[in-house]
């Protein structure tokens, strides 16, 4: 004991295993989960060879900790090794074992740390299932002078989320389903109906989606939001690009009777994106992408007389590229998309030719680090512009609107508690300058300025019971003329 008193040498081990003062000279303790490559299945039970048998005493002043949290008591000792039997199945992924010592003269010393791998069984690392369900009833008992129908009524929703993690492939799935007992009170007209389904299966440059997700981020040919389809990604890491193929639903899927979203051949849009990333410098990036896109969507048309809606499927095509660049340790950003279209308006079959036109648009932000100090000043200042053709019109982005020319300029500043947000916008349609339609200007002013007080409010004051408040003064002005009024239009100067 009297080299215990002495302190503890550290032994390297597999991993980096550093022994200070140990039991004896040149005494060391190995944990096989440890090494490179390995893992335990869940509930086996972990264990610690060592270089050399300690008597009982040596054997007292020895602690094991798992997770940080001391389990000496529960271990097994035998003549060159000890074994711990977790009490509760440890969950898969990583944990952390310790085993120290501590010395009758107070000293501490770490004789070995190991990171280790659990795993429900040799090839699956991980598998979750986790769900949530909510069912809401009424009933109504007494009534009085009303006749509102049935008088039990009930929701509810569920949603659920599975994981399946090896060692080259992950699985997941999302799904979410919506009861009704009133069928006309549910967004599909039924009572049980699946309104979310989502299903991923990946690997290290490779990954396929299919249901509901977003199909691509928002420019002038695509909108970015939630749709329903398929999508294949994959990684090109050596030339630093990606690759996306995908096939979307034209409109929008809400219940599992629309399934994956291709079913429809005339309501169906498929194309694909490439992007590639350069930096040339270490605070500079720049993004180049293109993408096409081709298909066919439902819509309906009341054009006829007598008024009679009638479903027509349109045609179209569009592709776009974009250059999206940061610079001066990427508080300047520069972005810039050109976008051409053909769709056929008055749909398939109905006698016009598809119509082709264009669409671009650019953008500039400055946003500097601020300077140091105790309130500090964050700014942001830029300048957009964008024109949309009279006949463009991308499948992917059905709510961008056309024939329109739009500038703005914009700045923002936040510091301590006080926020201001301003901008000037002014935009001209009629770009074909037809004489038969008139030409008209929009100028639209925004400006708001803000306090939020954050602090903590003193304790028994008003604030303190009803909160902080935050005061916004806001101002918009909007005037809208026409630079040229042809015949048979009354002039516009509205303000």
């Amino acid at each position: 004991m009297k080299g215990l008193a002495c302190g503890v040498l550290l032994v390297c081990l597999v991993p980096a295993l550093t022994v200070a003062s140990p039991p004896t000279p040149g005494w060391h303790a190995e944990f096989s989960g440890a090494k490179p490559g390995n893992f335990l299945i869940s509930g086996d039970p972990l264990t610690l060879i060592f270089s050399a048998p300690l008597t009982p005493d040596q054997q007292a002043q020895l602690h094991l900790e798992l997770n940080n949290i001391d389990v000496s008591d529960m271990v097994e000792w035998r003549p060159e090794e000890l074994a711990y039997k977790p009490v509760r199945t440890l969950k898969p992924g990583q944990h952390q074992l310790r085993l120290m010592y501590y010395g009758q003269d107070g000293s501490v010393a770490e004789l070995g740390d190991w990171s280790f791998e659990v795993r429900y069984s040799q090839h699956v690392k991980q598998l979750t299932l986790e769900g949530n369900t909510e069912l809401s009833a009424q009933q109504r008992l007494l009534e009085h002078n009303m006749n509102t129908g049935d008088d039990f009524n009930a929701t509810g929703s569920s949603q659920w989320y599975g994981e399946l993690v090896t060692d080259d492939l992950k699985i997941q799935g999302h799904t979410n389903q919506e009861y009704a007992h009133r069928a006309s009170q549910s967004a599909t007209g039924q009572h049980l109906d699946m309104t979310r389904l989502t299903l991923l299966a990946e690997t290290d440059t490779t990954r396929v989606t299919a249901g509901d997700q977003q199909m691509g981020t928002s420019s002038l040919l695509m909108e970015g939001y939630q749709q329903r389809g398929m999508a294949g990604d994959l990684s090109l890491d050596s030339i630093n690009s990606d690759l996306r193929l995908f096939g979307m639903r034209g409109t929008r899927a809400l219940g599992w009777r629309d399934g994956i979203g291709l079913e429809e051949a005339d309501n169906r849009i498929t194309g694909g994106r490439w992007q590639t990333y350069w930096s040339p410098g270490e605070h500079t990036q720049i993004q180049f992408s293109t993408t096409y896109l081709n298909g066919r969507v439902q819509g309906s048309s009341a054009g006829s007389w007598p008024p009679s809606s009638s479903t027509r499927v349109h045609d179209g095509h569009a592709w776009n590229a974009v250059m999206d660049g940061f610079f001066i340790d990427k508080t300047l950003r520069m972005r810039l998309e050109h976008a051409t279209s053909s769709f056929d308006f008055d749909g398939r079959n109905f006698g016009f030719a598809v119509t082709k036109d264009t669409a671009w648009s650019g953008l500039v932000t400055f946003a500097p680090e601020p300077a140091a100090g105790d309130m500090p000043l964050h700014w942001r200042v830029g300048a957009e512009t964008q024109q949309v053709g009279a006949f463009y019109r991308s499948l992917g982005h059905a709510n961008l609107p056309n024939d329109v020319d739009m500038r703005r300029i914009f700045l923002a500043a936040e510091r301590d508690k006080w926020f201001l947000d301003t901008s000037f916008t002014l935009e001209e349609d009629n770009l074909d300058s037809n004489p038969l339609y008139p030409t008209t200007e929009t100028q639209r002013w925004l400006a708001q300025l803000g306090y939020s007080d954050y602090d903590t409010a003193t304790p028994g004051s008003l604030w303190a019971t009803l909160g902080q408040p935050s005061y916004t003064l806001s101002i918009d002005r909007t005037r809208r003329r026409n630079l040229s009024t042809p015949s048979g239009y009354f002039p516009e100067n509205l303000t």
